[in-house]
């Protein structure tokens, strides 16, 4: 998206904000991205990368998303738990 500076009032410069038109960066269909009832299940990274949820090929549209906080963590707690 190309950001361009304003136009000059007296000594002072406005700020301007133009946006080109929009295209399409991913095909999410084409990627077997997973959607919700709220739409695709995506996100992008600050580094511009995409997180996402993709369907195995035939597989159908997750209904719970189970999300494991600090997992290095828990994984260590489990294998101390099964003398691993």
């Amino acid at each position: 998206m190309p950001i361009t500076a304003g136009a000059t009032i007296g000594r002072y410069k406005a700020p301007q904000l133009r946006a080109s038109a929009p295209t399409e960066v991913w095909d999410l269909g084409a990627l077997r991205i997973a959607r919700s009832a709220l739409g695709s299940i995506i996100d992008i990274l600050p580094d511009g990368r995409m997180l996402a949820v993709q369907r195995a090929e035939g597989e159908e549209n997750p209904v719970q998303v189970d999300v494991v906080l600090n997992f290095p963590e828990e994984l260590k707690q489990r294998m101390r738990a099964a003398g691993k």
